[in-house]
């Protein structure tokens, strides 16, 4: 993950690796990386890291990389159509937050932007679920997210839940620009939003089965967009 925020050119402010990794080449070779992009590096000894990182297994190097500033009416505003913005309306499960962002980036949507009742999508396990892509692709948090999807109105942009009820993905016409609002993982959309944001989406699925992941959900839907984007 490291190695591929350096090498994109994404901004990394500090780097820490465990003095005894450094033999190992992958290791060796993120260190040299780092030190020609001219990042600050600290050698420190073996198994301190172990005991201020919050994964089973580290892998012996940490860095210190700054949180990303997006605004959404920007992001939802900067698509002609295909795969929508989304929105993680209160998901809360950081390995569901960080697969979204994954989602996203794989289908071509402008950006995210997780409200504060979502999981941190810059937290470790959101980060290594999205595979480092949270720092490197739009994402946006919002502390009023109805305020939020009233400016994204305002501007021009579609407004669909995905929510019971509405029409299945290949039914919708996904050319002018959207937002898809995902829900939380056991309550979904919230009705406050519904109300004032009718329109919806649904996917259709085989009898017995009641509901898809958020993530894989919001893949589904994503993709027919981009493919409607690409046929079009």
């Amino acid at each position: 993950m490291l190695l591929e925020l350096l090498e994109a050119g994404s901004p990394v402010q500090r780097m820490l690796y465990d003095i005894g990794s450094a033999s190992n080449e992958a290791v060796a070779n993120l260190i040299a990386v780092a030190d020609r992009a001219g990042v600050p590096l600290e050698a420190v000894r073996t198994g301190v890291l172990d005991k201020v990182l919050d994964s089973t297994t580290p892998q012996g190097v940490v860095a210190l990389v700054p949180r990303p500033e997006h605004d959404p009416a920007e992001l939802a505003t900067s698509s002609n159509g295909g795969a929508p913005l989304l929105i993680a309306a209160g998901v809360q499960d950081p390995g569901n937050v960080g697969a979204l962002v994954r989602v996203a980036a794989a289908a071509g949507s402008p950006g995210m932007v997780c409200d504060r009742n979502s999981a941190d999508p810059w937290g470790p396990k959101a980060l290594r679920a999205s595979t480092g892509w949270a720092l490197r692709y739009p994402v946006a948090e919002t502390d009023e997210l109805l305020a939020e999807l009233r400016r994204l109105h305002d501007a021009g942009v579609a407004i669909v839940a995905a929510a019971p009820g509405g029409p299945a993905p290949d039914e919708i016409d996904w050319s002018a620009p959207t937002a898809l609002v995902m829900g939380s993982e056991g309550q979904g959309v919230d009705a406050a939003l519904l109300a004032e944001f009718p329109d919806r989406v649904s996917i259709p699925m085989a009898s017995g089965v009641e509901s898809l992941n958020v993530a894989s959900a919001a893949a589904v839907i994503a993709f027919e967009a981009a493919r409607q984007a690409r046929i079009a």
